[in-house]
């Protein structure tokens, strides 16, 4: 896999996401929205090494969650972990589910998305609930509400799914920039 390639990926996304999300919000009080880092993640998931998709899972929630700031004890605060957990999870998961399926079909990345959002945004919405336990370390995050931020978080692993089909032709249209064929030993016996 090529990380400039995926360097490039990433920051599109993240700059999608966070850039357009007003624009693509569903209308009420919540403005659930598609994350379309979690189909890059669960894309790499299907067709890259394991070993570099988690990475790439790790490093793509990172970069939400320095783009989602909490309100922690009256101030805006970044809280680095429950995304970069969550989405290396959905990416280990995918990753080890890949040779049951049919990699190149959309409905296999929408279905994938779905079941890599759950785990990702169940790990973080436990992860913050966890914040508010008395006896552990940290602040509370203000108004957090596990079951409204989980309820939320199920409309916007919908949305992201459905966001997902149409992305899946995009995406594979993109496989020779990533070279996920070409592992370091074949490339080294090529040279020889």
């Amino acid at each position: 896999m090529r990380w400039l390639t995926f360097g490039v990926a990433a920051l599109l996304c993240l700059g999608i996401e966070s850039g357009l999300a007003p624009l693509a919000a569903v209308p009420g009080p919540d403005g659930v929205t598609p994350e379309p880092t979690l189909v890059l993640v669960v894309y790499l998931a299907l067709s890259a090494p394991v070993g570099p998709a988690a990475w790439a899972g790790l490093l793509t929630g990172i970069g939400v969650d320095l783009l989602q700031p909490v309100e922690v004890a009256g101030r805006e605060a970044v809280i680095v972990g429950p995304a970069a957990l969550g989405y290396l999870l959905a990416a280990a998961a995918v990753g080890r589910l890949r040779s049951a399926l049919f990699r190149r079909s959309p409905w296999t990345l929408a279905l994938m998305t779905v079941l890599g959002g759950l785990l990702a945004h169940a790990t973080v919405v436990g992860l913050l609930a966890l914040r508010s336990v008395p006896w552990l370390p940290g602040e509370a995050v203000a108004g957090f509400a596990a079951g409204e931020q989980a309820l939320r978080r199920l409309g916007a692993v919908g949305l992201t799914a459905a966001l997902a089909v149409p992305l899946a032709p995009l995406l594979r249209a993109t496989d020779p920039l990533w070279a996920f064929a070409v592992s370091r030993f074949e490339d080294r016996s090529r040279r020889g």
